[in-house]
């Protein structure tokens, strides 16, 4: 996807999934399902469901797109050392940015919805 303001819908869409519906109602550009399986089956996407317990178990609250960036935001009592983050942040300039609020940036490669949760699936192990 080369449109950046198509790949900033697709971003906020993904941070607010909560169900296999919410997923399987992604189209592409010519309005065709980008899952069209999940669509069929209604069944959760086991790579979203994931990361979505990934994202659980790092007492990580919400997944936010604030421009191109995702910015996660951690729960005061999260498993996550402030070390990992300086440490994932010092290997990745100029994809990580740290707030002083108990919240991480995170600028994404990939323009589709699986390397998306793919690329965030990897920052979460790297922060564990």
């Amino acid at each position: 996807m080369q449109d950046v303001n198509q790949r900033l819908v697709l971003y906020k869409r993904l941070a607010g999934f909560k169900t296999a519906e919410d997923l399987a109602a992604i189209v592409d550009e010519d309005g065709r399902p980008l899952r069209p399986d999940a669509a069929a089956r209604r069944q959760p996407d086991p790579g979203l469901m994931d990361l979505r317990r990934t994202l659980k178990d790092l007492l990580i609250t919400a997944a936010r797109v604030r421009g191109e960036q995702i910015v996660l935001e951690f729960h005061p009592d999260t498993p996550v050392h402030i070390d990992y983050i300086l440490a994932v942040q010092k290997k990745m300039k100029d994809r990580v940015k740290v707030f002083p609020d108990a919240r991480v940036g995170y600028r994404p490669l990939a323009k589709d919805a699986d390397g998306l949760v793919a690329e965030l699936k990897e920052l979460c192990q790297r922060l564990r």
